[in-house]
This record gives structure tokens, sequence and C-alpha cells, in this order.
């Protein structure tokens, strides 16, 4: 579903100007088939970021055992790659697996839950408590999409703003949007006020209701804090 859109879009940056290596398309393609395998029926809310953490080739022939039917098996560096941040189940060790603990309290606040995600040492537990809030997303119609379809910071190294907003308004018009048209979501809620400062005038055509919040580990103050639990989804 949607792979037409993605090669589509792969190739348009390729052909763009810009100092940035590029990850390999069989990273983008194994990105994107862990969105559509937590991609809802119904898609009533869309947490819109900016992009999943940039993944070497060499990290694919990586692989997990993880409970679920028809799971992809390979790794990346993507909140929806349930090995991301769970090495127990890697069938090789793999260096600075730490995952992204802030998206997974993102997605606790989303689904207004408890689930034991973050600072659980019972790591089957935890494992089993992510699948159960993924489940819990998936049917209140919660899914995660980025604005870039390819790793924005290469191993760390940020692009210039120039490169920056080139991947991502690429990504936006050719990839995101016909998406967001053809599911017509209720809401759409970006994280972060800087992708949002980007993307928002491309998104005047969406007849949902469109707002930010902060980045989950942005540095601010709690009473200054946009965050997804005003939003009631």
């Amino acid at each position: 579903m949607y792979l037409d859109l993605l090669e589509e879009t792969y190739q348009k940056i390729q052909n763009l100007s810009i100092n940035l290596e590029l990850e390999a398309f069989e990273v983008v393609k194994l990105v994107h088939e862990y969105r559509m395998y937590w991609k809802p029926e119904k898609v009533n809310t869309i947490l819109f970021a900016e992009s999943h953490v940039f993944t070497d080739l060499d990290s694919l022939n990586i692989k997990h055992k993880i409970p679920l039917n028809d799971y992809p098996e390979n790794y990346t560096r993507f909140v929806y790659c349930l090995s991301y941040g769970e090495s127990q189940v890697l069938d090789k060790p793999i260096s600075n697996n730490k995952g992204t603990p802030q998206f997974w309290k993102l997605f606790n606040e989303s689904v207004q839950g408890n689930f034991r995600v973050v600072n659980n040492f019972d790591k089957s537990d935890k494992l089993n408590q992510k699948i159960q809030l993924l489940q819990e997303m998936q049917r209140l119609g919660i899914w995660l999409m980025d604005c870039s379809i390819v790793g924005i910071y290469n191993r760390g190294e940020k692009p210039s703003l120039t490169d920056y907003k080139q991947i991502l308004n690429t990504s936006l018009q050719n990839y995101c949007i016909p998406i967001i048209k053809e599911l017509k979501p209720k809401k759409l809620i970006v994280i972060g006020k800087s992708v949002f400062d980007i993307v928002h005038s491309e998104l005047k055509s969406f007849r949902g209701e469109v707002d930010w919040i902060h980045q989950p580990n942005a540095m601010i103050k709690a009473e200054k804090r946009k965050t997804l639990l005003s939003f009631g989804l």
C-alpha cells in the first residue's frame, strides 16, 4: 500500500541538489512496512513527526523475534520497529540501541494510558506492554507518520536548513499529503514547532483540525509545554 508513492518520492529526493548521504531505499521501504503494519483500519488522528532515525544498510541484516503475526523481521531505527530499544530480541548485538523512550511516553499520552513502556526493568513485560500500547493506538485510530520518508540526521549530522526544507517539502507534497487526503483523518497533530512552521502552509487544504505539540524531549517548562493530553484523543 502506497509503495508507488514511496518509490517516486525517494527518487525525487535523490534528484535534489543536497549535501546529504541518503539511506538506501531498502531502509526506507522497511520503515514504510512497519508504518503500514500499525496503520489503523480507520485513521482518526495522525501524529506527524519529523523522521525516523538514520539506519545503515548493514543493520537490516539483523533480525528479531517478535510474537506478532506477519510482522517484519528485520531491524531498523524506527519506533514502530519493536526491537529498536529492545536488544534482547535481536539475533546479533548492535550499538546504540537505546530506542526513543520519549515517543513511547507520547504514545501513552495519545491513549491516556499507563502502559509500562519506559523505566520497566522486566524486559519481557516491557515488550508486551509496547505491543499492547500500539494495538490500543491502532484500535483508537491513532497513527504515526513522518514528514520525511528518509532519516534526516545522517549518523547525527544535521543537514543545512535549505537541504532540510527541501527534503521535508518533497516528502510532504509527494508522499504525505496524498495519503492524508485519502485517509481524511479528523485531527493532524504535528510534533515539534519547527516542523509545524515548515509544513503548516502546505496543510491548509486539510479540512480537519491541525495543531502542534512540543517535541517530547524539548527543554521547556511543564506549564508552557503543549502536549497531547489537551486534545482528548
